[in-house]
């Protein structure tokens, strides 16, 4: 990746975060060593802003990740690494952002529960706390169109890969048994009084 690439793909990384992270953020992408041979290029919106790349290809091996980084960071850079090409990758770091405080980590889980990767789902759907779901309805609140778009990704991924042919069917899931609706329908459940 060339330089110019480079800096613009941090610039949009930098977009990607509220202006109380930015100092630290700034610092990070200073601090690690990004090495890639594709350039982010899509985005996707959340609430008119920020732009968050849908995917980079950072080859996170060869990052360089310091071993002193801050709580914030840690959490900063593992924000960014859950939007990486590798499913593993977006895995692994979200079990490092799932129980985390910060508000702003909403959207990138919330953005995870329309992947298509279930071992994702699951690690959300286990994680499915009060606070979590507060978090995560707060976010949907504020951006109810993306919301709608990640449960259509949910039914769009179940059908093509995921959907159960018949009940006696070995492979596959029933709609009431597919971990993406039980995300659904605990996010959009009404609190009982």
């Amino acid at each position: 990746m060339t330089q110019e690439l480079l800096k613009q793909e941090k610039t949009t990384i930098l977009q990607s975060f509220p202006s109380e992270c930015q100092k630290e953020l700034k610092e990070l992408l200073n601090e690690i060593s990004i090495q890639s041979e594709h350039v982010c290029n899509q985005t996707f919106t959340v609430n008119k802003s920020p732009q968050i790349p849908i995917r980079i290809y950072w080859e996170e091996h060869k990052l360089l990740e310091p071993t002193n980084l801050s709580e914030l960071k840690s959490c900063l850079l593992s924000c960014i690494l859950t939007r990486h090409h590798s499913g593993y990758t977006r895995e692994k770091h979200l079990k490092k952002i799932i129980t985390s405080k910060l508000d702003w980590t909403a959207i990138f889980i919330l953005q995870l529960c329309g992947e298509y990767v279930i071992q994702i789902l699951d690690i959300i759907y286990s994680n499915l706390n009060s606070d979590l779901i507060i978090k995560l309805r707060t976010q949907i609140e504020k951006d109810p169109q993306f919301w709608e778009l990640t449960k259509s990704r949910i039914i769009s991924y179940w059908n093509c890969y995921y959907r159960k042919k018949n009940k006696e069917s070995v492979l596959g899931y029933l709609k009431e048994d597919y971990v993406g609706f039980k995300i659904i329908q605990a996010l959009e459940e009404k609190t009982k009084a």
